[in-house]
């Protein structure tokens, strides 16, 4: 504790163990604090590959509009502005001449519905500079079920607008493209017949590429989603958003939010589907609004640890790094599972899962998944389990992912 700060508190105690009392209390308090920010960077961690920002505003929107309450890093680096110059600022700060108005009304008018919003306009970094931001905001409700705030995940998809100009003008396999690589997109014919799904959808879906090349895409959706599918994106391409059931090949539902654009080609038009996966998104919100916003919740390194993974010459996997939440949250020592193969008394049943996730992040995509592990009493608790490939040791030649794992509170 500062010297001043300290000081301070010693002046306003009646006593000497009045002073300590107060001592303690900050003291945990700055704790609490500091415990929270580490989580929350854990958790922008989780969507970081789909959104370069994350801003969270109050719910004002008439007048002078919203203020800012938070943003993260990714904000700071996108736009140029710091924390300081923008908290108590409104958003509108971003918009300038091209920022098209029928967009902001539609915006504003979903969220005075108390809907979510995605969508995309012309903003303005602190230099003046434009950039096409995506915008999928979501409202956070305290436990009574009141919207107090209004999250908004931003994404810069200049660079993805730009390149779609180019494939307009040219058949290319978008699996060879970066950008679109790190997009779930397929193509369909205008009758909805599948011309191509990149490896994020096949990955999301677990269809290989011949499974899905000239398949209806209207099979792989559940009855309600079908006839959901039919109305507004095949027969009205032009209303572009639809939220819709995928049957996986697992046959398990994935709950996506789909756009769809009208791509023409000299060879004839085709709709480009582009995807995000809503079911992994409402749990990181879930947790992110409880995180926040729930009150009287005491957030410790006990409910949370992060590892480093390698693999050895047979391609098994071994913990090379824990934290020290490790220890708190499950009960075993650290030495216990460090540079050993005993994984598998970790995760149990979920072994299968959790190995099938690293397999999807050495294929470079990061992902998210809820799953059990075992702790030392023998008992189960369900976490968070986000993990990325670990680009520094890629540039290595070798393979390492970065993990998190959060216990998922009910």
């Amino acid at each position: 504790m500062k010297t001043d700060f300290s000081e301070k508190l010693r002046s306003l105690a009646k006593d000497s163990a009045a002073f300590e009392e107060l001592v303690k209390l900050f003291e945990t308090l700055e704790s609490e604090n500091r415990q929270k920010q580490e989580h929350l960077q854990l958790l922008e961690k989780a969507i970081g590959n789909d959104y370069d920002s994350i801003l969270i505003t109050d719910l004002q929107l008439d007048n002078s509009g919203p203020k800012i309450v938070y943003v993260n890093n990714g904000f700071t680096k996108l736009t140029g502005y710091t924390r300081e110059e923008v908290i108590g600022k409104t958003p509108r700060i971003l918009q300038g001449p091209k920022t098209d108005r029928t967009t902001l009304n539609k915006l504003v008018s979903d969220l005075k519905e108390g809907k979510s919003f995605f969508g995309q306009a012309i903003n303005y970094r602190k230099d003046g500079s434009e950039f096409i931001n995506q915008w999928d905001i979501h409202p956070l409700y305290n436990d009574s079920g009141e919207i107090t705030h209004w999250v908004s995940y931003q994404h810069d998809i200049t660079r993805r607008k730009n390149a779609e100009t180019v494939f307009n003008e040219t058949e290319v396999e978008f699996d060879n493209l970066m950008e679109y690589s790190k997009r779930i997109l397929v193509d369909i014919k205008p009758d909805g017949t599948i011309i191509q799904a990149n490896k994020a959808f096949r990955a999301l879906s677990g269809f290989e590429k011949a499974q899905l090349e000239e398949k209806d895409f209207s099979m792989l959706l559940s009855a309600e989603s079908q006839s959901v599918f039919s109305d507004d994106l095949l027969n009205s391409p032009s209303k572009g958003h639809a939220h819709l059931e995928l049957l996986s090949e697992n046959r398990q539902f994935i709950h996506v939010e789909v756009q769809a654009e009208v791509h023409q080609l000299d060879s004839g038009d085709f709709i480009r589907l582009t995807f995000q996966n809503v079911s992994m998104q409402k749990k990181i919100l879930e947790t992110l609004e409880h995180r926040l916003f729930a009150e009287n919740t005491l957030i410790g390194s006990k409910n949370e640890f992060s590892y480093e993974l390698e693999f050895d010459a047979n391609d098994t996997p071994m913990f090379s790094y824990l934290s020290d939440g490790f220890a708190s949250l499950t009960g075993f020592s650290k030495t216990e599972f460090l540079h050993s193969k005993t994984i598998q008394k970790l995760f149990g049943n979920d072994l299968n899962l959790v190995t099938h996730q690293w397999n999807h992040v050495k294929n470079g995509l990061d992902k998210v998944e809820t799953v059990q592990i075992t702790k030392n009493d023998g008992n189960q608790i369900p976490v968070l389990h986000y993990a990325q490939l670990n680009l520094s040791a890629k540039e290595k030649g070798k393979i390492r992912i970065s993990g998190s794992m959060v216990l998922q509170e009910n």
